[in-house]
């Protein structure tokens, strides 16, 4: 009989091994989707003053919302991976604006319909019992500004309509030592990008006036942390957060934050509660073409958080937090204060009553562009008819305030506006 060769016994030898390594588990697919019609009324859609003695107008307006929302999760015992793709059509009911003037930004109001992209991902691995990595990324295109209510570490501002791309991505990396010590390392970068950058008003006499000017933005962040466990529901971190905000035309600046932070309890379990301070030192790395002058400076920074689930029931939010930030391009890097509370209580089965405010302080570092205040307050609520069917209505209501000084030559616009809304929600595969 003839003998295999010294080559095919190789080959064989590989392949008997590799069909020997047990396979890897096949991941656990979902696919949610869920449909959303229905119908606001927004009584300012330009987001503009609305006064006796301001040249411009504000106008109302009802539009048509259809919204779709595509998530996919795959699972495995080691990973976990969510992707979701949710577009949103916001169709306007007025085609013609007769106002004395144009609007800021030069808006065409016959063509305000817009269409919203939002897209996140979401990924988990567990290399180890001692290490775990993490990454998530997002992606949003719109023309509708500030509107987050749920975190409170966004800064909240108002604008006159414009085309916004904003992005975030970060990634991490917990590498446990013992039980009760581990290491985590951080990168992050987030952005923002405007089709208009140039905000303008008309004086009573009919001359053109600069408001605002918007940059596009990106930051980019390093965060490396040392976490020791004090027992099973506690966690004390103490790291460094170096950020580099790129404003673009406004200037660059470097953001280097130390401190310490202190975490009790669980969100997933009812209660949470995070103490993080620290300082902040900012230098300006770039002047731009809008700054005169280099900032040098250090500033308390801070974050309190706390989530509280009572009678069983209802959950409690509250945080306030003290940071800097590139505010997304308006008027530069800015120290902004910003508070958040919440109440959201199910009322039976399929349905929830919620409500949200925000409170945002914005003080940007160059004193020739203007603080600002906003102040937003939501609320919600849901009747489920079904497992598969809801019913929703809902308001929103915004201020925006600005303080200016001598020095001031450019701010963001006062404003306010307040949206009242009516959906319908499908969900097929609700469980």
């Amino acid at each position: 009989m003839r003998r295999p060769s010294p080559a095919a016994c190789a080959a064989l030898a590989a392949l008997a091994a590799l069909l020997s390594v047990p396979a890897a588990p096949a991941a656990d697919w979902s696919f949610d989707p869920s449909v959303v019609l229905g119908v606001q009324y927004n009584d300012n859609v330009l987001y503009v003053t609305n006064t006796e003695t301001d040249s411009l107008e504000s106008l109302g307006d009802w539009i048509g919302v259809l919204s779709v929302a595509l998530p996919v999760t795959a699972t495995t015992p080691r990973s976990s991976t969510s992707f979701t793709f949710t577009p949103t059509r916001y169709q306007y009911d007025n085609k013609s604006y007769e106002g004395p003037n144009t609007p800021p930004g030069g808006a065409d109001l016959s063509d305000l319909s817009y269409t919203d992209y939002n897209a996140s991902l979401g990924w988990t691995f567990n290399q180890s019992t001692r290490t775990t990595w993490e990454a998530t990324g997002a992606g949003t295109r719109t023309r509708r500004q500030g509107v987050t209510f749920d975190n409170v570490q966004q800064d909240l501002f108002v604008l006159p309509p414009t085309t916004t791309t904003s992005w975030s991505a970060s990634g991490s990396g917990t590498f446990r030592l013992s039980e009760r010590a581990a290491w985590i390392v951080a990168l992050g970068s987030t952005g923002s990008r405007y089709e208009s950058n140039r905000f303008v008003t008309t004086s009573p006499e009919g001359e053109e006036e600069q408001v605002l000017t918007l940059s596009n933005t990106m930051t980019t962040s390093l965060g490396l942390a040392s976490e020791t466990r004090l027992s099973p529901k506690s966690q004390l971190r103490v790291g460094y957060i170096g950020q580099y905000i790129d404003n673009g035309s406004l200037g660059s600046d470097l953001v280097q934050n130390v401190g310490g932070a202190y975490i009790y309890g669980n969100a997933a379990e009812g209660w949470q509660f995070l103490a993080r301070v620290g300082a902040g030192w900012l230098q300006t790395a770039d002047l731009g073409e809008a700054r005169t002058e280099r900032v040098d400076e250090v500033r308390p920074v801070f974050l309190f958080s706390a989530s509280r689930q009572v009678m069983n029931r209802a959950l409690v939010e509250a945080g306030v937090v003290q940071e800097f930030t590139g505010s997304n391009g308006v008027e530069g890097t800015a120290l902004v204060l910003g508070a958040y509370t919440a109440l959201r209580v199910p009322i039976r089965q399929y349905s929830r009553f919620g409500v949200a405010l925000r409170y945002s302080d914005r003080d940007p570092v160059q004193e020739t562009f203007a603080q600002s205040t906003t102040f937003g307050v939501s609320g919600e609520y849901v009747a489920g008819l079904s497992r598969h069917w809801g019913l929703g209505f809902g308001v929103q209501f915004y201020n925006q305030a600005t303080e200016q000084t001598d020095v001031t030559t450019d701010f963001v616009p006062d404003g306010n506006y307040a949206i009242y809304s009516a959906v319908v929600s499908w969900n097929p595969t609700a469980r």
